[in-house]
């Protein structure tokens, strides 16, 4: 059998590498210009993944404005 991969992906709160399974992705919806939770975690457009059911990881991504998805043009 062939060894599979687990896809990681770093906190944007916290900073700590986790597998994708054990954090939530948040994307930002454009036209409004909110932040919406993705279940499915394929939603289009830029997104940010927290520790799950973390609230003080959500604000540090604030304070330290990581959740600011802002195209350098």
């Amino acid at each position: 059998m062939k060894n599979r991969s687990i896809p990681m992906r770093r906190c944007a709160g916290c900073g700590q590498s986790r597998p994708k399974e054990e954090l939530d992705r948040y994307f930002l919806r454009p036209m409004d210009k909110c932040y919406e939770y993705d279940p499915s975690g394929n939603a289009p457009g830029r997104g940010a993944y927290l520790c799950r059911g973390s609230e003080e990881c959500l604000r540090k991504a604030q304070k330290k404005r990581r959740m600011d998805f802002r195209r350098a043009d």
